[in-house]
């Protein structure tokens, strides 16, 4: 059975629009309010020893440490294709499992994406994302650390793909994808969009429920920088 979609947050809620894009044009659809589901985390153990005096002890460390610069999201997708006026519906076909190969694309700009005028992607732009977002270039959980491969995205309104680097996510499914949303360089997140191809019921990070999507995003709670301020993110959907 399909489990109930979640929202998994770290450290502050996300405002979440989702939009549609029909295929091959450029007009966006209608926009539904998501309302997110509760959010999950876990809390850092700490080690201990116990010493005495006059001793000298070996004592190598393993660490698992929560992240405060990145989100992750995953759930389910059902929707309907409208034909409509401003605020009547001319026919309504209603999908309860979305087309593989449709894309999520995520990005703080609440103007919209066109697929058309992504572009291609290396480490260059992956070192300005992490200055839009404020990570310094030592962080270990910085963009560049983490969209560390490279393959060709192509959305079904794309007649050819691009080269755009890459993430796998620990669910080994869904391969996420860092794009600009036009030629230029990056000065703000603005200028980014995140993207995963759909997966549609598949078995999600936790092992045991089925979703069509898991994306990583990143959200700077960094103390004294992005601490207790919520990112914004709209989410726009392109079917297959």
């Amino acid at each position: 059975m399909r489990g109930i979609a979640k929202v998994v947050l770290a450290l502050v809620a996300l405002a979440l629009v989702i939009y549609i894009v029909p295929r091959g044009v450029r007009a966006i659809g209608g926009a539904t309010n998501v309302t997110p589901a509760a959010s999950e985390t876990f809390t850092p153990i700490n080690g201990s020893i116990a010493v005495t005096a006059g001793n000298i002890y070996e004592f190598n460390l393993t660490t698992t440490d929560k992240t405060y610069r990145w989100v992750g999201l995953w759930g389910n997708i059902t929707g309907t294709i409208n034909l409509r006026a401003a605020s009547n519906d001319f026919y309504t076909w209603s999908f309860g499992t979305i087309t593989a190969d449709s894309v999520l694309y995520a990005t703080t700009d609440p103007t919209g994406v066109d697929p058309t005028n992504f572009n291609i992607t290396n480490n260059t732009h992956l070192d300005q994302a992490d200055t839009a977002y404020g990570y310094a270039g030592t962080v270990t959980d910085r963009i560049e650390n983490t969209y560390t491969s490279s393959g060709t995205f192509q959305s079904p309104s794309m007649e050819t793909g691009i080269t755009v680097n890459t993430t796998t996510l620990q669910s080994a499914t869904w391969t996420n994808y860092f794009l600009r949303k036009t030629n230029g360089n990056i000065a703000t997140t603005n200028d980014i969009v995140w993207a995963v191809e759909i997966n549609p019921n598949q078995a999600a990070f936790d092992g045991t429920t089925y979703a069509d999507y898991e994306i990583l995003l990143p959200e700077n709670e960094e103390v004294g920088d992005g601490e207790g301020v919520v990112t914004t993110y709209y989410l726009w959907l392109e079917l297959n």
